[in-house]
């Protein structure tokens, strides 16, 4: 049967139609119908390389090129750290095995933690052999610290311990013990934990020093292997073995005597918090925990003899074992009353535990009463805490969003001063204190023997008032002097991705993709208007298709500021609320469509060191499918925390009184016992301890502000801003960008096409 022409034509144009609609269909499968956004969002960025890249060609958007350019860098960046990940792995693994052979436990618990980081299995590896070993080990040489009084060491075994097994959380109590009798030498005998500290040291020395010796045996010719030679930190010989150092001795002894600390402390003001405590607390555990705390925590005052250097009476052993009888009684009785004891109860407890003092000991009343209220709030939870009247100044200053000073940063190195960078348009930037500057002397004071917290409050006060700074530098033979007016320096909580010429920050990291970068440090009063700013400057200098919030390491702050800054992500429905004691909702803060920012998509970036108020944007935003959230698991802290007046305002009770709860019904407070916690990012990116020390140090080299003309120190080079993506520095911001720019390229394709583009769902 022949076709007419015309039938021939419409046939012709249907198998056109046809091929045309499978082409649109193929198309479709990838980004118009937002396949390619969701297998980046699972962070199968391999997978999506294969299909993005069938469809590459000389005809495709500009951003598809761009895309496939970035996959493939990502890829090539993820295969190198997977092997460099594993030899890593072995290489711990291997000094892990020769750590323990020679009974060097604290570094056999280095070698595991870092294996534990870079394993790919890592509760097989926490159950494997060498892993139990190390354990009973780890725990008999605790033990036996334990028995000689060497506190440090018990903390610095139990910490690494609790560190490996933080999951079960199965030395933690350990830890804690320890951590109180580190605290009383801290505090009451001041020398001898220095003289512990200057033992560990030269332990460690000796350790280095045999390291060495090794190493220098590995390189002569016919030796035996040399280490690892990236495991040399930048600057180093990389043939020199380095000296990694434990928590403990990180421990600023400080200058202020128990005395200072203490004054204006009041048995008064311990009985007001027992009580405040007992009947308010969130757990609604009533006042046995809190009398227990009280007894445990004299029973560790009073096994800590190196505390005679403050009170000669610890001398007398007979004495101490009177006290010592006193507490074992009360803490029988306690337990024969079950769960029964109230306020009167505690209240007794505490004249009686008073009593007992004023016959034996004499301990000052301002050590018993800050004792007891240390120990017992200590079986509450860890946010819960007594601002005494020496911590109101400090205390009340870290929320304000201003203070006084000459506007730099600091930190200790060393046992020296170091400022980290002037900060912008203040006293020091314009005087010229420099980075890697060292503060020597403070209005003519060395500093040699200061803590940080000295350091702050001797450089900040009134505004206006002077401050002379001696500053040694490197280059110059004589300490120069910087007379200086304190001025106010605001804090800044918003950081782009990286410094104009001017110090002002731009925040786009990826201008071809319209891609912005904020960091938001803490949550103060003005980081919502700053945020605002920043948005603001972005769309003024080009379209802004997308923005990368950056949390890690954000320790939180105030609520009112995270739920302002969730609002601007977030149009309708609730941000956050609050639950009781018994579970019963008692507040709810909801969002305001008039301070939303225009929609566009959001990575939202974060890690183990987001807390708090960062976990509340960041859940929230997550909740309302406002963002995706890219990193690891963070912090878990949700509890509320208010404050109580004691004694007329002489003192204050920051006491847990509520759980923050998530538009979906999360509660992200980690309490005991919990398997989860916190928020669980869309998209898992974990980062080696190593890949994140060096993530950190390229960020504060380039945060630096420096002066036209300032060169760097002799030996250093300044990094690229570029190095960070381009040589695979940061795998999370790396993988965030992935996954906006498939959503970028998705939703153009779509609008060239003329299709709808994906919005965000939202819960009602």
């Amino acid at each position: 049967m022949r076709r007419s022409p015309v039938l021939t034509v419409i046939l012709a144009l249907a198998a056109l139609c046809v091929t045309h609609a499978q082409a649109l269909r193929a198309d479709d499968a990838v980004l118009t119908d937002q396949t390619a956004p969701q297998l980046a969002q699972k962070g199968e960025f391999d997978e999506l390389l294969k299909r993005v890249s069938s469809e590459a060609g000389p005809d495709s958007p500009r951003y598809v090129a761009l895309l496939t350019k970035d996959l493939e860098r990502y890829l090539d960046h993820h295969a190198q750290q997977t092997a460099k990940r594993r030899e890593s792995y072995d290489k711990a693994l291997a000094d892990l095995d020769k750590h323990l052979a020679e009974e060097r436990i604290d570094d056999a618990l280095l070698d595991a933690i870092e294996a534990y980081g870079l394993a790919d299995d890592a509760k097989a590896f926490l159950a494997s052999d060498r892993v139990n070993q190390l354990v009973d080990q780890s725990k008999a040489a605790a033990e036996k610290a334990e028995k000689d009084g060497q506190w440090l060491d018990v903390l610095n075994l139990y910490r690494k311990l609790n560190y490996l097994f933080e999951v079960d959380a199965r030395f933690l109590t350990h830890v804690k013990d320890a951590e109180r009798h580190v605290r009383v030498l801290r505090l009451y005998a001041p020398k001898a934990l220095e003289a512990m500290l200057k033992d560990r040291a030269r332990a460690r020395l000796a350790n280095l020093e045999k390291d060495k010796a090794e190493q220098a045996h590995a390189d002569k010719p016919g030796g035996d292997p040399a280490p690892d030679k990236d495991k040399a930190q930048a600057g180093d010989d990389p043939n020199q073995p380095i000296e990694r150092k434990d928590p403990v001795d990180l421990i600023d002894l400080g200058d202020e005597t128990w005395k200072q600390r203490l004054e204006g402390v009041e048995v008064e003001m311990l009985k007001e918090g027992l009580l405040t405590a007992g009947s308010r607390h969130v757990d609604n555990r009533g006042y046995k925990p809190l009398m227990v705390g009280m007894i445990d925590a004299l029973g560790v005052l009073i096994d800590t003899p190196q505390i005679v250097e403050s009170f000669p009476t610890m001398a007398d052993a007979g004495k101490v074992l009177v006290l010592r009888g006193v507490l074992r009684t009360e803490r029988t009785r306690l337990d024969a009353m079950g769960n029964a004891p109230d306020k009167t109860d505690a209240m007794d407890l505490v004249e009686r535990l008073l009593d007992a003092d004023k016959q034996t000991l004499q301990f000052p009343t301002s050590v018993m009463a800050y004792e007891m209220m240390d120990g017992a709030l200590s079986e509450l939870d860890d946010f819960t805490a007594m601002i005494w009247p020496q911590e109101l100044e400090q205390f009340s200053r870290s929320f304000s969003g201003t203070f006084y000073g000459v506007g730099i940063q600091i930190s200790k190195r060393d046992g020296q001063l170091i400022v980290v960078s002037p900060l912008a348009d203040t006293p020091a930037f314009r005087a010229g204190i420099k980075a890697g500057d060292v503060i020597a002397t403070v209005d003519g004071v060395d500093t040699s023997s200061w803590s940080l917290d000295k350091a702050v409050r001797m450089i900040t006060g009134p505004e206006g008032t002077p401050v002379t700074l001696g500053i040694d530098r490197v280059g110059e033979k004589n300490t120069l002097e910087f007379k200086l007016k304190r001025a106010e320096i605001p804090i800044e909580s918003i950081r782009g991705w990286q410094h104009r010429n001017d110090n002002s920050w731009d925040y786009y990291v990826d201008p071809d993709f319209g891609i912005g970068y904020v960091r938001l440090s803490q949550f103060i009063p003005q980081s919502a208007s700053d945020l605002d700013a920043a948005l603001e400057q972005m769309r003024k200098q080009r379209p802004l298709n997308a923005l990368v919030l950056d949390l890690r390491f954000n320790p939180g702050g105030l609520l009112t500021s995270a739920i302002e800054v969730s609002n601007r992500f977030v149009a309708s429905g609730p941000i956050v609320s609050t639950v009781d004691m018994d579970g019963k909702r008692t507040s709810e803060a909801r969002a305001r469509p008039d301070r939303v920012q225009p929609h566009i998509p959001v990575v939202v970036l974060i890690n183990q060191g987001s807390a708090s108020a960062s976990e509340i944007v960041s859940g929230a935003l997550q909740d309302h499918h406002a963002a995706i959230i890219v990193g690891e698991n963070s912090f878990g802290k949700g509890s509320v925390q208010d404050l109580f007046r004691i004694d007329d305002a002489k003192a204050y009770l920051k006491l847990t009184t509520q759980y923050y709860m998530l538009p979906g019904g999360r509660i992200i407070h980690r309490r005991p016992g919990s398997k989860t916690w916190g928020i669980q990012p869309d998209l898992e990116v974990k980062m080696t301890t190593q890949q994140v020390a060096d993530s950190i140090e390229v960020r504060q080299s380039l945060d630096i502000l420096r002066r036209d003309g300032e060169e760097l120190p002799e030996g250093k080079e300044q990094p690229k801003i570029t190095d960070i993506i381009e040589k695979g520095l940061d795998p999370q911001l790396e993988a965030a960008l992935l996954v906006l720019k498939t959503q970028i390229a998705a939703d153009q394709i779509a609008l060239a096409a003329g299709k709808p583009q994906q919005e965000p769902a939202a819960v009602p």
